[in-house]
């Protein structure tokens, strides 16, 4: 490589750097709080994803134990929404023999339906905005 080569890459390398620093155009996040059921009951785990309706925007926060969830640094705007869940718990293994987690008798998955796990096709949306808590309450029929 000649030494206009490299130098030619390093520019286009802090250039990118730079756009990738700039925080998509300087536009601020918010932090929104909120909670989320499962046919009216709150959820315990998971996650609720917000994709936004315009553009590339993907954010989720996890369930707490309450039910209630929190979303760091998003930009206001409508979002489709989604559940990211495991049928099982952590509560739900028994440690056995040598560290191996083996599945408590009698425990059943927490059954969601596929459409609720993947925001094009779950039917939830919302509006987040500024200082307003999010009420997400998924429907399992």
């Amino acid at each position: 490589m000649t030494l206009r080569t490299v130098a030619g890459l390093l520019v286009l390398c802090v250039g990118f750097a730079t756009l990738g620093c700039s925080g998509g155009g300087g536009t601020k996040g918010i932090n929104v709080t909120g909670k989320a059921t499962l046919d009216g009951t709150p959820l315990t785990r998971g996650e609720v994803v917000l994709a936004a309706e315009q553009g590339d925007v993907i954010r989720q926060g996890t369930i707490q134990k309450d039910g209630t969830f929190s979303v760091p640094d998003i930009p206001a705007g409508k979002y489709k929404v989604a559940l990211r869940i495991d049928p099982y718990s952590e509560e739900d293994y028994d440690e056995g023999p040598m560290g191996k987690k083996t599945l408590k008798k009698g425990v059943k998955p927490m059954n969601v339906p596929p459409k609720l796990q993947d925001h094009t096709q779950s039917g939830l949306a919302t509006e987040v905005v500024s200082g307003r808590e999010i009420v997400v309450n998924f429907v399992s029929k």
